[in-house]
This record gives C-alpha cells, sequence and structure tokens, in this order.
C-alpha cells in the first residue's frame, strides 16, 4: 500500500506502485509524509492531539505575489536582496511558503 494523499479524517492509499514511484523520488513528498504523521497514525487515523490543527496551505511566487498586491518580479527582486521569508523549500518549478508565512511577512510591512 502506498501513500496518494489525504482528507480531514484519513491518509488515502493506493495499491498502484506506478503512483507511488512517481512521488518517492520527490524529496518534497517525502517531507510531506512526514509532516503527515505528525497528524495521522500508522493506521491513516487522525491523531487525536492533531485535532483542531490544520494543515498550513503552500503557496508559490505566483501566490505570494497576489496576497502581497505586487507583481512576481518585486516579489524575485525582493527574494534576490535577501529581504523576504526564506522559503519552507525549493522546488523545481520554485520556492514554496506557508500562507502564513507570507501574511505575517505582509503583516510586518504595514
Amino acid at each position: 500500500m502506498y501513500y496518494k494523499g489525504y482528507d480531514e479524517e484519513k491518509i488515502k492509499t493506493a495499491n498502484d506502485a506506478e503512483w507511488a514511484s512517481r512521488i518517492a523520488n520527490e524529496k518534497f513528498a517525502l517531507d510531506v509524509i512526514g509532516f503527515l504523521q505528525n497528524f495521522f497514525d500508522a493506521k491513516g487515523k487522525k491523531r487525536p492531539e492533531s485535532a483542531g490543527k490544520v494543515i498550513p496551505p503552500l503557496v508559490g511566487l505566483a501566490e505570494a505575489a497576489e496576497i502581497l498586491g505586487w507583481d512576481k518580479r518585486k516579489v524575485s527582486t525582493y527574494i534576490q536582496r535577501g529581504s523576504f521569508p526564506a522559503p519552507l523549500s525549493q522546488l523545481a518549478s520554485g520556492p514554496i511558503w506557508t500562507y502564513k508565512q507570507i501574511e505575517d511577512y505582509r503583516d510586518g510591512r504595514k
């Protein structure tokens, strides 16, 4: 059985080895699985101590720009200058942050 996704109550699994091989080689996927282990037990049931906690939504460059009311070039400039929050991870498609990181950054600039 392989990890496929999750919803609010249970981890979804699949018996599809091809599906598993696509995510198994991705460092980010392994990080997500580790993160999900904080919310779900080995049987896929939600851990009682995680009740009320939410898995944070992730945002990329375009979403960060939208939250800030900037264009993507301005965000890129701030990243290059080192005056932007460190990304949670760097994917092939670009950096990712939690929505809260960007909200906190925006609110701290006001």
